[in-house]
């Protein structure tokens, strides 16, 4: 880790190198991955509270359920 002790990351950058974004050209500021609420956990769990309780923005409509038949075996 770079940066000083009262928060400062300068040009640090995150490259992920393991992982789901391993090798997508990623990158993450340092003040952002050293954000507290990534790393303190009741600035975590607010995050969290935040981001499930987001307005949904999509809507899904579920029709009736409808009985198929048997996969025609050839």
């Amino acid at each position: 880790m770079t940066g000083s002790r009262v928060g400062f990351t300068g040009a640090l950058e995150i490259i992920p190198m393991s992982g789901p974004f391993a090798g997508t050209g990623l990158r993450i500021p340092g003040h952002r991955y050293y954000a507290k609420e990534y790393w303190e956990p009741q600035a975590y769990w607010r995050l969290q509270d935040r981001t499930w309780k987001a307005p949904l923005r999509e809507k899904v409509e579920v029709g009736d359920v409808e009985q198929v038949g048997a996969p025609d075996r050839d």
